[in-house]
């Protein structure tokens, strides 16, 4: 059974600073907190590739302490996105890591090739197992990444919670596991009294007197602390380490330069001491400093057998075929191609990337349809630009790009592939399961708005953990069917031709009829005909942009594009003929424009001042549409209105009477993750936008909600290619 959520979102940042700045940068981080009222927070040296762990509780995973601004000291960061599970602990997870000296952090992807199992239950079978460990201070936190998880040991003695590091091999569910990436921290206010500036005696015997830093390392465990610097220092590096002959050098061919190495049987606190003040003595000398440890004590571990493979049909291309499609545009398609099978058939990463491995092969498929030759060479470019986005965006945080400046200039600097996937989930019930046609698509992420382009839906970082904003899918859906209809909106339609035969720009007028088409059909997809929701949801959304980066400079249209539903919604609830419809009285429409933008202004009360102008010119609005909307009459009721009853979403209030749908959102509503199939998420995030409306949704309930939606869209098999 799933397990509630927190109530509170967890970020950890693991942050690679210059050498010897680290203290300086958690001072400048205790101050950020105390500044911006973040309450519930530690801070960690890392060992390993991190040199500060940055753990802290907010009320969603929006980057407030940003606000504070530069830090110096800072190379790069890589981000964690967190929740915690009630009744998994008893204790404060903040609490145990301030006062226990050491702790073990362990990155935790699972098993997504485990046979017969659904995604989400290994989840339980891990979370099970460390709910019983009575014996450790451990912390399981649920996480929107490649690594579900992030497991935390917290303790006393050095060499015990070094050991938690390999807690995954010798667990009894290790078989649920594919892969950890683990490394110590030890909590920074044991180390913040230290003088750097005196003499490693010194500093010795202040971590000495702490009891957990000064036993002796064991003998299974061999620690080794790998440098990378500038050739010009390295006579004068190893000097340094080689005196008082406590350590031994070794030079390196690869990504680091030296390796050092005790020479003899040693305390931690002499190899740290040796190591803080190295760092802080030659700092501005290295480029970074990576502390390995390990161990040759038997783990006892057993073979499992040998990880599936992806057939990758979808991803193989002939390069003659491409030639001929996208003439010398051909290479770029094919580099992309063989980047993405590198990552397809990568066993550890692949499972990151199975939503977007039909991709290639639609790139090529739709090509066929497209007659110029410059919109193909143009069309392989971007398209390829698009398939690169998705892909390192699903690269963040990933086995071997955890620990790298991956994604670096991207507002996250962390994972969500499940968010990305869980979006993804809606596109692919409403196009797979309700129309004739298929989406062959993925989600991305960059710009801060809903859009689309070939199938590929884009939507604002915000959205991979706020689900009030994913109603915004629908219309970007919508445009997807609607380009699949080539009869319905363009210059051959004859129902359309009396319309556009007296106006100018007529590819403009086309443009607004298919926003406003797109507009009613993501309506009667995800709102059951709660118009005044929908109106809420739309325009409150609009009122929160920003001028200068994306509240539209011309209002009208959008108020046009809303309008347009209100008007449909009548025309397929009026009784009588065609003829007697009230959409042929101008003075009613324009009346009803009026009124429209008079409630548009009620929503918007807090722009007034930015929405003015478009206010007081609601008569003129509304006397320039009026006759537009009655001169679409005949496209309506033969074209537009019989398309909607076709694909049915209009009549669909039986998706929130349904039991899979009750029952989802009696669990989701206590934050926990519905584990049993779903045949209608919109539904469920309507209920879900429709009891909130006006008040924000609890972060578990949108935790639950994005977790209910990976797990089910992890299942539907034309998402998968294993």
């Amino acid at each position: 059974m799933a397990h509630t959520i927190g109530e509170d979102a967890l970020k950890i940042s693991f942050i690679q600073t210059i050498p010897g700045e680290e203290f300086k940068v958690v001072l400048e981080l205790k101050k950020a907190c105390k500044t911006y009222g973040v309450e519930k927070f530690c801070l960690l040296k890392g060992f390993g590739a991190f040199d500060v762990v940055f753990i802290y509780s907010a009320k969603n995973f929006d980057s407030i302490l940003t606000k504070h601004g530069p830090i110096d000291g800072i190379l790069k960061t890589s981000r964690s996105f967190c929740f915690q599970y009630n009744k998994i602990h008893d204790r404060d997870i903040f609490k145990d890591l301030k006062t226990y000296p050491l702790s073990t952090i362990s990155l935790v992807k699972l098993n997504p090739y485990t046979a017969n199992s659904l995604p989400y239950n290994n989840e339980i079978e891990i979370l099970k197992t460390i709910k019983e460990d009575d014996k450790t201070r451990k912390y399981a936190l649920g996480t929107l990444g490649w690594n579900e998880m992030v497991v935390i040991t917290a303790g006393n003695n050095f060499n015990d919670v070094m050991l938690q590091g390999f807690w995954a091999l010798n667990s009894k569910k290790k078989d649920k596991i594919l892969k950890t990436y683990s490394f110590i921290a030890i909590n920074s206010e044991e180390l913040l009294g230290i003088n750097f500036n005196q003499s490693f005696e010194s500093i010795k015997a202040f971590l000495d007197s702490h009891n957990s830093l000064s036993e002796s390392i064991s003998d299974s465990i061999h620690a080794s602390i790998q440098i990378t610097l500038n050739p010009v220092n390295t006579s004068a590096i190893e000097s340094h380490w080689k005196e008082n002959g406590d350590f031994s050098t070794t030079h390196f061919v690869g990504k680091e330069d030296l390796v050092v190495r005790p020479a003899h049987p040693m305390s931690w606190s002499h190899i740290l001491s040796r190591l803080l003040r190295f760092r802080k003595i030659f700092g501005h000398s290295i480029v970074s400093t990576s502390t390995r440890i390990a161990t040759t004590f038997d783990l006892k571990t057993e073979d499992l057998g040998i990880l599936p493979d992806y057939k990758l049909n979808d991803i193989n291309y002939d390069y003659k075929i491409l030639e001929k499609l996208f003439f010398d545009e051909a290479h770029i398609l094919a580099n992309t191609y063989n980047t993405f099978r590198g990552l397809a058939q990568n066993v550890t990463i692949r499972d990151a990337f199975s939503d977007m491995l039909q991709y290639p092969a639609y790139i090529q498929s739709y090509a066929d349809n497209i007659n110029e030759e410059t919109k193909r060479r143009n069309f392989a470019i971007l398209t390829s630009e698009y398939l690169k986005r998705g892909a390192e965006l699903r690269l963040y945080g990933t086995h071997g790009t955890i620990d790298e400046a991956v994604g670096q200039f991207t507002r996250l600097r962390g994972g969500a592939q499940r968010s990305l996937v869980a979006l993804g989930f809606l596109p692919s019930v409403l196009i797979n399961k309700h129309t004739p046609f298929r989406w062959r698509g993925f989600i991305t992420t960059g710009a801060p708005l809903f859009y689309n382009f070939r199938e590929i839906i884009n939507v604002p970082p915000n959205a991979l953990w706020e689900i009030d904003s994913w109603w915004g899918l629908y219309h970007e859906v919508a445009h997807l069917i609607i380009e699949k209809i080539p009869d319905l909106i363009n210059e051959q339609v004859k129902e359309l031709k009396p319309f556009l035969c007296l106006k100018k720009n007529q590819s403009d007028w086309l443009d607004l009829l298919t926003e406003m088409a797109a507009e009613y059909l993501g309506y009667a997809m995800g709102f059951y005909n709660n118009y005044d929701l929908f109106l809420k949801k739309l325009w409150g959304y609009l009122s929160k942009l920003s001028p200068q980066e994306t509240l539209p400079a011309q209002l009208q249209f959008y108020a046009v594009r809303s309008f347009f539903v209100y008007l449909v919604d009548r025309l397929l609830i009026e009784t009588s003929s065609a003829d007697e419809i009230r959409i042929n009285d101008l003075d009613w429409i324009y009346s009803e424009i009026c009124n429209h933008i008079e409630a548009i202004a009620d929503i918007c009360t807090d722009r007034m001042a930015d929405i003015r102008s478009f206010y007081d010119d609601k008569c003129y609005i509304a006397a320039n549409y009026a006759s537009i909307f009655r001169e679409l009459h005949p496209w309506l009721i033969k074209k537009f209105i019989p398309l909607i009853k076709t694909l049915e979403f209009q009549d669909n209030s039986d998706h929130l009477k349904d039991r899979s749908t009750l029952k989802a959102l009696e669990v989701i509503l206590d934050g926990k993750m519905h584990e049993k199939k779903l045949p209608f998420p919109q539904g469920v995030l309507y209920k879900v936008l429709e009891k909130y409306d006006g008040a924000e949704i609890p972060f578990n309930v949108s935790m639950a909600v994005i977790l209910t939606f990976w797990n089910n869209n992890k299942q539907v098999e034309a998402r998968y290619n294993v």
